[in-house]
């Protein structure tokens, strides 16, 4: 099994691929579903649901890449 920061870092790869692609909506889904994975998650779903709106308000590349990147 991977460490947190190890599957905290392949969430965002995950997430950035899909930012290059200039696929926003599908970038923010994937970060949301895929770091609710892991045991050590300790973001709950309201948390994770807020930071998901928030994503939306900067909806452009450079926003979204923000977000993703400002996980930890």
């Amino acid at each position: 099994m991977m460490t947190w920061e190890e599957h905290l870092n392949w969430c965002k790869s995950r997430a950035l691929a899909h930012v290059e692609k200039g696929d926003l909506e599908e970038a923010v889904l994937s970060m949301a579903t895929d770091i609710q994975t892991h045991p050590e998650n300790s973001i709950n779903r309201m948390t994770l649901e807020m930071l998901v709106t928030a994503a939306t308000f900067e909806w452009h590349r450079d926003g979204v890449r923000r977000w993703v990147e400002g996980f930890r």
